[in-house]
Formats: C-alpha cells, sequence, structure tokens
C-alpha cells in the first residue's frame, strides 16, 4: 500500500508540474462567426496582452457555418489540453434549444469566463404595418410558415 501511494504522489506530481509549463506551443482560439464581427474583434483585441501574459503565440481561427457549430464541433471533438479555446457568443447555447440533433453536446464545453454582455435587437423598417412584439407574434399565428426573418 505505501508503494502504491508512493507511486500515486509522483504520478501526481509529475502531472502537476506539466501543468505548469503550459503553455507550449501555439493557443488557438477558435471563433465560429465570420472575420469582422463583435466576437473575432473581441478576440483579436485579447490578443497582445494574452501572447505577452502567456508567453506563447495566440491566434484567432474563424470557423464559421451552421450557426456557428463548425467552431464549436471542432473545439468539443479537439483535446481537452487547452490548446484550441472556443470564443462564442450565445449561438452555441440556442443551437442545442433549436436544434433536435446537434452534432455533440454542450457538456462537451466547460464555459471558462463570460467576457462581456450583448443585447439582441429586433428592428424592421417605419413603415412596416406591425409595430409591437405582440403584433408580430398574432400576425405570425394567423400566417404560419409566412414570416421570413433575415
Amino acid at each position: 500500500m505505501k508503494v502504491f501511494i508512493a507511486a500515486l504522489a509522483v504520478a501526481l506530481s509529475a502531472s502537476f508540474a506539466q501543468a505548469a509549463d503550459y503553455p507550449e506551443r501555439t493557443i488557438s482560439i477558435v471563433v465560429p462567426y465570420s472575420a469582422g464581427g463583435v466576437t473575432d474583434a473581441y478576440a483579436r483585441q485579447m490578443l497582445p496582452k494574452l501572447q505577452e501574459r502567456l508567453g506563447q503565440t495566440v491566434i484567432v481561427e474563424n470557423k464559421p457555418g451552421s450557426g456557428s457549430l463548425v467552431g464549436a464541433m471542432d473545439v468539443a471533438r479537439s483535446e481537452p489540453d487547452g490548446y484550441r479555446i472556443l470564443m462564442t457568443a450565445y449561438g452555441v447555447i440556442s443551437n442545442e434549444v433549436l436544434m433536435t440533433n446537434t452534432p455533440f453536446e454542450l457538456a462537451d464545453l466547460s464555459p471558462v469566463y463570460m467576457l462581456g454582455r450583448g443585447s439582441n435587437m429586433l428592428m424592421m423598417r417605419p413603415d412596416y404595418p406591425l409595430d409591437t412584439i405582440q403584433e408580430i407574434t398574432d400576425w405570425a399565428k394567423a400566417h404560419p410558415g409566412e414570416l421570413k426573418l433575415t
């Protein structure tokens, strides 16, 4: 039993020592949206400070597609070693709610930090005949399949 405990202690100390060396190579921040958007801008704005603090190269990889599923799936299926990090908005969460079959579980990802909060807006032309959310909801219920969101 003493040998087992000693071996376990050596293994644990080795794993903690290895973790202390992080990062040993380039870190990729995967943004599941096109370059130039808000999330991409946040990621790129953080790069200089991240590289300075970590002493390692950090890059942004834009992987847009399928409502953020392409980028999120890339990170969810990667090694859980901290070298591929997903920076996303609420799209990843809403995909799990809105879609019946997503290619991964939201539980495959671990939230690390909330960088900010945002707002969504519903906007329409001033000459649009409906003025309130209730009017739009009532019209959509009365005309199933006719409401087009862009």
